[in-house]
């Protein structure tokens, strides 16, 4: 049985002002420094046994991924390798970048439609799950924690779930948002818990990737 669990990044000065981040390597605030030491005492109150992270390679995330191993029961994730991978970093936007853009723009809401410059939710979908389906065979009955950001959190969950990967929802929005799956079985995936880290409160599936 392999489990995966998808974690949202922390605060940024561009995130806070509602505009878009994408694959820009921007610094966390003072506010997300200190998001990632609750995100992680919590994370690490109620996560299973984890075997592989791997991170997308924003250096926003880096202590967030380094408080996680080191409030691990006997610090046991710094003996765990951690992968970075540029395919996890954020959905690019090119021109859109630093923007207030409509997320009922057809961007957002058809999966071939790119900014100029940017990628679409179909091409950030295909580098995203890629490496991770390659992980997860070559790791048979592991546990993968994935830590990446808004748009990629949502859109390869929505895939591994069997939902339309153009769903949009408050859940990933918000800094501390966690997804567990689980596959007990080739090919299906389960939905096992959704939760935020630093809200303390659980989510149900349509709120985590629409109906």
């Amino acid at each position: 049985m392999n489990k995966l669990i998808f974690m949202n990044d922390v605060s940024t000065d561009i995130d806070k002002r509602s505009l878009l981040v994408g694959s820009r390597d921007v610094s966390a605030t003072e506010e997300g420094l200190q998001q990632s030491v609750d995100i992680a005492k919590y994370f690490i109150s109620r996560a299973p046994k984890i075997n592989v992270i791997l991170t997308s390679d924003a250096s926003r995330i880096s202590r967030l991924v380094h408080c996680i191993r080191f409030f691990s029961e006997d610090n046991y994730l710094t003996r765990v390798h951690v992968k970075v991978l540029d395919s996890l970093r954020e959905r690019s936007f090119g021109v859109l970048t630093g923007t207030p853009h409509s997320l009922d723009s057809e961007i957002f809401t058809h999966s071939r439609i790119c900014p100029e410059e940017g990628e679409s939710v179909g091409q950030c979908r295909d580098r995203a799950v890629y490496p991770l389906k390659v992980i997860l065979d070559k790791n048979p009955g592991s546990t993968l924690l994935v830590v990446s950001h808004p748009f990629v959190c949502q859109i390869v969950t929505n895939f591994f779930l069997g939902k339309a990967v153009t769903f949009l929802t408050d859940f990933w929005f918000k800094k501390g948002s966690v997804v567990m799956l689980v596959r007990k079985d080739k090919p299906g995936w389960s939905l096992e818990e959704a939760y935020n880290s630093i809200e303390e409160r659980d989510y149900k599936l349509e709120e985590i990737c629409g109906n």
